[in-house]
């Protein structure tokens, strides 16, 4: 019965020092293997999970705030986690040497056979350029015979600059990513403390492929969490495009 697993999730990161973000570029690789038989039915890849907890405290105002949500089934089509419902449309453009669609702005798709190398151009259907018919077309080959999906998504957690005047920033960000129902996953914790009263030198700037980090909210009172973080957006999708 075809089916598919993932068979590797790993992940690397940088520091994002740039006039308009303090933060960090993370980069989460996942190698989706495809297995199929000479009868079944194409599958589609299992959902992704992009889960994270955010503690964020502005200092200035006395005030902290707190959530955890799946980011994929939140907001689908943010610029971040888009890479995953335009999967397979990107790898048919990989593999024609064609650049990265305008509309992915991060992160990557790539088709390869069953030893893990790129699989060329001359093997799909050639000159497609509805979205929908190139995504087909590498769900065809798959169908036939089998191979991998390696599928970055590079997030960039980061705080916005300038900052306003006064304020003190501090956010703890915990990632816990995978697939829906998939028992593998990575982890990975983001720090953050920022204050415009301070040289940007005096900042803390953390990153790790764990979780270690931890802080108080002593003396700070909990408020809700800004909607527009927490609000569902429903996907709406091209052609091509799929959960």
């Amino acid at each position: 019965m075809p089916s598919w697993t993932l068979e590797k999730l790993s992940a690397r990161f940088s520091p994002l020092n740039t006039t308009a973000n303090f933060g960090h570029n993370f980069h989460a690789n996942y190698l989706m293997k495809y297995s199929t038989d000479a009868f079944g039915k194409f599958v589609e890849t299992p959902k992704l999970d992009w889960h994270e907890k955010v503690i964020k405290a502005e200092l200035n105002d006395g005030e902290w705030h707190e959530y955890e949500l799946n980011m994929y089934t939140l907001k689908p089509n943010s610029k971040t986690l888009e890479i995953w419902s335009r999967r397979y449309i990107e790898a048919y453009l990989k593999a024609f040497g064609r650049p990265t669609s305008p509309a992915v702005l991060k992160g990557s798709s790539t088709l390869l056979d069953k030893s893990g190398m790129p699989v060329p151009g001359t093997r799909l259907e050639k000159n497609l350029s509805d979205g929908g018919k190139q995504a087909d077309a590498v769900r065809s080959y798959l169908k036939r015979y089998g191979g991998i999906l390696s599928i970055e998504v590079h997030d960039i957690p980061s705080i916005s600059l300038p900052l306003q005047a006064n304020r003190h920033t501090e956010r703890l960000l915990i990632f816990n990513v995978g697939v829906e129902n998939g028992a593998l996953r990575q982890q990975a914790e983001q720090y953050l403390n920022v204050d415009a009263n301070t040289p940007q030198a005096n900042w803390t700037q953390h990153f790790a492929l764990n979780w270690a980090k931890s802080w108080s909210s002593r003396g700070l009172r909990k408020v809700q969490a800004p909607g527009n973080l927490t609000t569902p957006v429903a996907p709406v999708w091209k052609s091509g495009e799929c959960w």
